[in-house]
């Protein structure tokens, strides 16, 4: 099973709750915090997704972060809703704003649903849409055609059966006009294998811009299909590299309708891979040396600039498959860095004496990079953060993001509390520092400003009923969160 369906899996169920307002920071004590997508804003900042599960309450969540043009920290806000658990996959740019795209689960009566949350261009939502899907779709590849639409593609699972394709497509106004699955009446083989337009895996799905087309990839073949996702033709793109394994979960970028950029590993390394729709290595380039173990960005290994040069990203010292928590071993981001004429200008290595794992990068109007994916740290409580990593186009660190940031465990006591005082045990090095408490609907109801360490203060004033509170340094960049019950 490839390890795409292995993280889909983990990462579910994510509880949204929509809304415009509310919280100007927010984020959560997270088991698993996972950046998922990223995009650059007219404003040359950046919005990441960070799909997540909270210890605190036991339920999922999907943050937005806004970072400016250096790639620091602005705000967040938390999407959620009672009723539904829901991941988001990728971000798309439109005439409204933005449309992001994803999964959504309802908790009452476990049905399935392609999930379709438009913002505007401040990333307030302005409207959801819930599509029924199968139970058994995987993680979808998602493209813009040339009529502007969103085309989405993915495989399922029929009973065990061979997978099978599932596609959409979402025109430029964000509304679905087109769905394909079923699942069959008749359950013989031949029945179920004809029910499908599209039989095997694929992980990546690009639109052609000249022609009414799609391209699906999956390592090992380029499969031309028509925008009902019948098969035109297909071709096995291992060539040279005959039976060793070849883009195994790969990236592609697309260049024209019939040249294609892959970035994936091969080996025990990185590879980058110019290709066309009859799979002929135009260019192939093996990245790393024999004896490094280097494993690629899960979900999006490869961009490119403005100007043509090319970034691919993954993971140094990080076996493919390992368990998580993960092993008791360090990794590290590894970028590479390509000119026009695919000789490497440049690689870097960033992080030490943790587990980093690259989720996905994305080239910049700067001519640099953003990194996505996580860290999870050597302390005693093995905690796991959404970690991002801007560089400049000479690969130096611009700025690092981890969230949440766990400087201290702030608690109070007590807690629960029938009101009056209430103490804090804040870290004496942490300096002044804001408590914010917000209801469970998200609505700011009490700001108390904290100067030294195990400060009092009164509660009174509060409704009965459970809170959420986060503690900000001076400058607004969270330290820790936690729950707080007034009876």
């Amino acid at each position: 099973m490839k390890i795409s369906i292995l993280f889909l899996n983990l990462f579910l169920p994510l509880l949204l709750f929509s809304q415009s307002n509310g919280f100007s920071y927010s984020h959560f004590d997270s088991s698993y915090s996972i950046v998922k997508t990223a995009i650059q804003t007219s404003d040359n900042g950046y919005t990441i997704v960070v799909n997540g599960y909270s210890r605190i309450d036991n339920i999922s969540r999907v943050t937005m972060i806004r970072l400016n043009k250096n790639g620091q920290f602005i705000s967040s806000n938390i999407i959620k809703n009672d009723s539904i658990s829901s991941y988001l996959l990728k971000l798309l740019k439109t005439e409204f704003g933005f449309l992001g795209v994803g999964g959504a689960i309802n908790t009452v009566n476990n049905k399935n649903f392609l999930w379709l949350i438009k913002f505007d261009s401040s990333f307030n939502i302005i409207g959801e849409q819930f599509h029924e899907t199968p139970t058994n779709v995987q993680t979808p590849s998602i493209d813009t055609d040339r009529d502007s639409n969103f085309i989405v593609g993915s495989f399922m699972f029929y009973r065990g059966s061979t997978p099978k394709l599932f596609g959409a497509r979402i025109n430029k106004q964000g509304n679905l006009t087109y769905l394909t699955y079923k699942y069959p009446t008749d359950t013989s083989a031949a029945a179920i294998n004809a029910s499908y337009p599209y039989t095997g895996f694929f992980d990546c799905l690009q639109a052609k811009k000249d022609s009414a087309r799609y391209v699906l990839f999956d390592g090992d073949r380029v499969i031309d299909v028509d925008t009902n996702f019948n098969i035109i033709h297909t071709a096995n793109i291992r060539g040279a590299t005959g039976s060793d394994l070849l883009g195994l979960q790969p990236t592609v970028k697309r260049v024209n309708d019939s040249t294609y950029y892959m970035g994936g590993r091969y080996r025990l390394n990185l590879f980058f891979l110019k290709t066309n729709l009859k799979g002929e290595h135009l260019v192939f380039k093996q990245l790393g040396n024999s004896d490094t173990l280097q494993q690629q960005a899960y979900y999006n290994s490869i961009d490119t600039t403005s100007n043509g040069d090319i970034y691919i990203g993954g993971i140094f010292n990080r076996a493919f498959a390992s368990g998580y928590p993960f092993i008791y071993d360090t990794s590290q981001f590894v970028l590479y860095k390509l000119n026009k004429s695919y000789n490497t200008i440049w690689s870097r290595k960033y992080g030490k004496n943790n587990i980093y794992d690259m989720h996905g990068l994305l080239a910049t109007n700067d001519g640099g990079c953003l990194m996505y994916g996580l860290k999870y740290n050597y302390n005693p409580e093995r905690t796991t953060e959404a970690y991002i990593l801007k560089v400049d186009a000479d690969g130096l660190i611009t700025s690092e993001t981890s969230i949440p940031l766990s400087i201290t465990t702030t608690l109070l006591s007590p807690n629960p509390s029938y009101g009056g005082l209430v103490q804090t045990n804040l870290n004496k090095d942490v300096g002044e520092t804001d408590l914010t408490f917000y209801d469970l609907a998200g609505r700011l109801v009490k700001v108390v400003h904290l100067t030294v360490p195990n400060q009092t203060f009164d509660v009174t004033d509060l409704p009965i009923g459970q809170y959420i509170f986060h503690v900000s340094d001076v400058h607004k960049r969270p330290l820790s969160m936690g729950k707080f019950v007034k009876l």
